[in-house]
């Protein structure tokens, strides 16, 4: 019975370390060692790439740039080892407690089981084995956050490898992460995006003319004016050199061309002011829209074709990559839609920005983004939680396969309804796409986030709509985010997305949360 008693207490405790805390550790310490190698990775190659361009009789690099660039790789590698050799101290620490922790176990269970059986020695052997356990735990609560604090540290030393030093915009390596998951979307679901590539014009000979210091100063102010005339959903990145290139999320190209033309008369219109000069520069422009047949290398190529097509025909213009030619921007052949009345419109067709969306009521992604980013400004500065959620209708093709437009369009209206009684007043629900919607959460931490979507998740997959005999129910799979100190608009609903994908790859009616870099289940973020 004593050995029983024992084995009862101690192996929660040592399920809960092998299982929990320790494979946290584990896996921190990979990622740590694989932030470490990237890093290391990149500083050579950024070392490589800029020999080599130099090399080219067209390009430029300054030596000012260069060296702020060797300087920001030198400070990401420095920070990366650090959060490394913090890791393996905290691994180290973990398992000697663990170690220690066991040795104690296995004495007091000794003296329970072969020691005095009296009800004196007994209690004693418990109190001891209560102590442990709590110094255990108190030991298990300060290394969590110690990981937590190497899981920020890590998380802002690779948004740091991703930014371009010069600029403080998204370097090339962030620009291959997001169009990478782009074109998975579009294979996935059939997002649509555009690539936008830009080419400050005769950049060479104004650097000549003027100095690498002025070519510094244009570098930054272009990015700026960019980033300032983009959508916040759009990602705005230095390519390389003088090369710009935005990715253009949920556009087509009818929508693309009109930002490309607010772009360049954006850049072109900028004052530089520089040693009592005041320069101008202009912008060539390359847009590709992705389609079917393309990967991540096809859409750049023929982006930076279309780019080429525009350096041709003079410069400070734009040309389009239809796929199989480059044409002028005035002269592609886009097939807007038409102006459709209310009752034409279904609900998940509207995406007007500046207007609710007709049928459903609910604000779109553009309004809601906009709101987002004023939440977000205010939470930086003033402090408190702000959580998004991504809310998918599970299946919805084939609800339209089946059962029809309006069959579907009743399933999107239904969800909506249970998204309003599912949140306060104070929280905004918004149009996302064809089949998702966005909510936003102002003073709610996640794990209350993930409370009130296991409720809604419960209560819509009790839901049934009779259709022609049939009862129809349908789930829907959730993605969250909590702001963090380095979140924009931008980031935090790309980890909502990520968080999503990853609920959709479990099957339906997942929900998943990312939070210090990883994707949880409701169960695990409750738990923390």
């Amino acid at each position: 019975m004593i050995g029983a008693t024992t084995e009862m207490i101690d192996l929660p405790i040592a399920s809960f370390v092998g299982s929990s805390l320790l494979q946290w550790v584990l896996l921190a310490l990979g990622l740590g060692a694989g932030l470490f190698l990237g890093m290391l990775w990149a500083r050579r190659s950024s070392s490589s790439s800029t020999s080599n361009e130099s090399a080219a009789p067209t390009a430029w690099r300054p030596s000012e740039e260069n060296v702020a660039a060797e300087e920001k790789a030198a400070q990401v590698t420095d920070d990366a080892l650090s959060a490394l050799e913090n890791l393996h101290t905290l691994a180290s620490t973990v398992r000697a407690d663990v170690g220690q922790h066991s040795d104690q176990v296995e004495e007091i269970n000794r003296e329970l089981t072969n020691g005095d059986k009296s009800e004196a020695s007994m209690n004693a052997s418990l109190a001891k084995l209560l102590e442990a356990n709590e110094r255990l735990q108190a030991q298990l609560d300060s290394a969590e956050k110690k990981l937590e604090s190497q899981a920020d540290e890590i998380e802002r030393t690779a948004a740091d490898a991703r930014t371009d030093a010069l600029t403080q915009i998204t370097n090339r390596r962030g620009f291959d992460d997001f169009l990478a998951r782009r074109v998975a979307e579009w294979q996935r679901r059939a997002r649509p995006f555009c690539l936008l590539m830009m080419d400050i014009d005769h950049f060479k000979k104004f650097n000549d003319t003027h100095g690498h210091q002025a070519g510094d100063e244009v570098l930054r102010r272009v990015a700026a004016s960019l980033s300032k005339t983009s959508r916040d959903m759009d990602f705005v990145t230095r390519y390389g050199g003088e090369e710009f290139g935005v990715i253009m999320a949920d556009s087509v190209v009818s929508e693309a061309l009109t930002a490309c033309e607010r772009l360049r008369e954006a850049v072109e219109g900028t004052q530089i002011p520089f040693e009592g000069k005041s320069l101008q520069v202009t912008v060539s422009q390359g847009l590709a829209e992705v389609t079917p047949a393309d990967d991540a290398a096809s859409i750049i190529k023929r982006a930076d074709d279309a780019l080429y097509a525009s350096k041709k025909a003079g410069r400070n213009c734009g040309h389009f990559h239809d796929g199989t030619t480059s044409v002028p921007f005035a002269d592609v052949e886009v097939t807007p839609s038409e102006p459709a009345s209310a009752e034409e419109t279904p609900a998940e067709e509207s995406q007007v920005v500046g207007a609710e969306t007709a049928g459903s009521g609910l604000p779109t992604r553009d309004i809601f983004q906009a709101e987002l980013d004023r939440r977000i400004a205010e939470s930086h500065r003033r402090g408190g939680e702000l959580t998004v959620m991504l809310v998918e209708i599970d299946a919805f093709a084939d609800f339209q396969g089946r059962f029809g437009d309006a069959t579907a369009a009743q399933v999107f209206q239904t969800v909506g309804e249970f998204l309003g009684a599912s949140f306060r007043k104070m929280d905004m629900i918004a149009q996302a796409g064809s089949h998702q919607f966005v909510a936003m959460l102002p003073g709610t931490p996640l794990t209350a986030a993930a409370q009130i979507a296991s409720r809604m998740q419960a209560a819509i997959s009790k839901c049934k709509i009779p259709i022609s005999g049939e009862e129809i129910r349908f789930t829907v799979s959730v993605g969250m985010a909590e702001l963090s100190a380095t979140d924009d608009v931008r980031t935090l609903m790309g980890r909502a997305g990520d968080a999503l994908e990853a609920s959709q790859s479990q099957g339906p009616n997942n929900a998943f949360a990312q939070t210090s870099g990883r994707c949880l289940t409701l169960a695990e973020v409750c738990a923390r």
